[in-house]
């Protein structure tokens, strides 16, 4: 799983538009978040993802309202039914973790293959990523007669392109 996770966030940050972007680097910052969780837990370890999952669930939520696009509500429902079941798991000693676990498992596979599938569907509609249009280059030291007070008066210092 953290295989397609580290793919989901990759391939949205590199190949995605605005909201995927945004949404890998919720999905990275949670992931962050769960490593830290692991060394600094607060209270109970359930309680702490299912407040970390409920955080997330919010964000994607108002991305679902904001952005244009179909996967952030495949998402935010995913989210909603992992929380359904972290609530169900702690109300019900009959359940066991590993049920409980094993359906949170499947609804983050199911988040993470419908993030990359956001993706390809945008590529497939012919959008271009955000970072294609970009140049990365350094930028060139100013020459001498470049600089404002080696103008003359009223006319703008000259840039290269």
């Amino acid at each position: 799983m953290q295989i397609l996770g580290q793919l989901a966030i990759a391939v949205g940050w590199l190949k995605g538009g605005h909201p995927e972007r945004f949404g890998a680097t919720v999905l990275l910052l949670d992931y962050l978040a769960g490593n830290l969780g692991e060394h600094w837990q607060f209270r109970d370890p359930y309680m702490d993802s299912l407040t970390q999952d409920l955080v997330v669930m919010v964000i994607f939520g108002w991305l679902a309202l904001r952005a244009d696009r179909w996967w952030p509500i495949a998402v935010t429902a995913s989210l909603a039914l992992t929380i359904l079941v972290r609530i169900i798991g702690m109300s019900n000693p009959d359940m066991s973790k590993f049920a409980m676990l094993s359906a949170v498992l499947g609804f983050w596979l199911f988040l993470y293959t419908v993030m990359l599938a956001g993706v390809v569907e945008r590529r497939l509609a012919g959008e271009a990523a955000v970072s294609e249009g970009k140049t990365w280059r350094r930028r060139q030291p100013a020459r001498p007669d470049d600089l404002p007070e080696n103008t003359p008066e009223g006319a703008a210092p000259s840039r290269p392109s």
